[in-house]
C-alpha cells in the first residue's frame, strides 16, 4: 500500500456500527481511520491493502502483548460484573483499567478524551452497559456471477 491517504465520507451507515468502530479504536488505543481501513480490508480481502503497523499508530509487539492481556482481564471482569454494572451504569459508556470503573458517560466521544488524558494512549475496554450485549457482524460483499 503507498503512503498516500485520502479521505472517505460515507452516508447511511447505521449508528450502532459507527458506535462500535470508535469503541473498537478507544479499546485499542488506535485511530479510528485504522480500525475502519483494518477492516475493509480485512473484508475485501485484499491483502494490497494490509495497513503496516507504523502508519496505523499499533503499539511495538511487546506493548502489544501487555496491552492486550490487560484487554481480555478488563472484558473478562465486565463479564463477571456485568449483572452489577447494569444496575449501576445501565446506558452508560464505561472505561474498565485494572477491573475497577475508572470512568462513566452516556456520551462516548466525552468517556474517551477524559480517559485518554488521564490514563494514556493505551487499550483501554470502554463497552456501553446494557442488558444484553449485541455483537455487531459486518459481512464481506458478495458477488453475483450472471
Amino acid at each position: 500500500m503507498s503512503a498516500e491517504r485520502k479521505s472517505l465520507f460515507l452516508r447511511g451507515v447505521p449508528a450502532a456500527l459507527i458506535r462500535e468502530a470508535k469503541a473498537e479504536s478507544a479499546r485499542r488505543g488506535q485511530p479510528l481511520a485504522a480500525i475502519v481501513s483494518e477492516a475493509l480490508a480485512r473484508s475485501l480481502r485484499a491483502g494490497s491493502y494490509a495497513i503496516p503497523a507504523s502508519a496505523s499508530g499499533q503499539a511495538t509487539s511487546a506493548r502489544e502483548g501487555a496491552s492486550s492481556h490487560e484487554l481480555d482481564d478488563a472484558m473478562r471482569w465486565y463479564r463477571e460484573k456485568h449483572a452489577e454494572l447494569v444496575r449501576k451504569y445501565r446506558g452508560e459508556y464505561i472505561a474498565i483499567i485494572a477491573r475497577a470503573v475508572v470512568d462513566h458517560d452516556v456520551d462516548f466521544a466525552a468517556l474517551a478524551s477524559r480517559v485518554f488524558q488521564e490514563h494514556g494512549t493505551r487499550s483501554i475496554y470502554m463497552p456501553r452497559v446494557a442488558e444484553h450485549a449485541g455483537d455487531v457482524r459486518v459481512r464481506s460483499p458478495r458477488h453475483v456471477r450472471s
